[in-house]
């Protein structure tokens, strides 16, 4: 294990990185990751996709939709179904409903981090089979985890990165 830390020590890096940021403003009322978390927390808490309570607690955002007397996220449901599972375990194993911001982080961690840092290790591998050279991998991948958007989408709950996960993703084990 000493030995794959030490060689993988860039790796490591970038994975610390995405974990440790959390550009959290609440203040900002942000209506990208808004109307998503409320969903989230509607689905587990609520069994429904209006998200009333959220609007209710926190506030309405640009990006939440009213119709026939409730509101809705109008941004695709995808992400808020693929983090409602872990905030309900994070639900069950707290034994109480988590804070916004945990919820926002759940939600960053689920759809954003874990799956670029996956699609990383899918690309690392991709790269390998077309060069032997190891500092051009590396080079390839610390550009792409630092030196695009990337990172930046990963760390916010919309769904831009996970997008690109997806598809990058999708095309790489289609060229298998």
């Amino acid at each position: 294990m000493r030995a794959w830390l030490h060689a993988h020590r860039w790796w490591c890096a970038i994975a610390v990185l995405y974990f440790y940021c959390f550009p959290y403003y609440p203040k900002i009322h942000s209506a990208n990751e808004l109307p998503r978390a409320y969903l989230v927390k509607a689905i587990v808490d609520h069994g429904t996709f209006e998200i009333d309570d959220g609007v209710a607690r926190w506030g309405a955002t640009a990006d939440c939709s009213p119709a026939h007397g409730h509101q809705y996220s109008n941004k695709a449901p995808g992400s808020s179904m693929l983090a409602a599972p872990v905030y309900a375990l994070v639900k069950l194993l707290q034994g109480r409903e988590p804070s916004l911001a945990t919820t926002m982080w759940i939600c960053r961690v689920t759809t954003g981090i874990i799956p670029t840092l996956l699609f990383l290790l899918l690309l690392q591998g991709f790269l390998r089979r077309y060069t032997a050279d190891a500092s051009t991998v590396r080079l390839v991948l610390v550009a792409y985890a630092l030196g695009s958007m990337a990172m930046t989408y990963s760390v916010l709950f919309i769904s831009h990165q996970l997008s690109a996960v997806c598809m990058g993703a999708g095309w790489m084990l289609l060229m298998d």
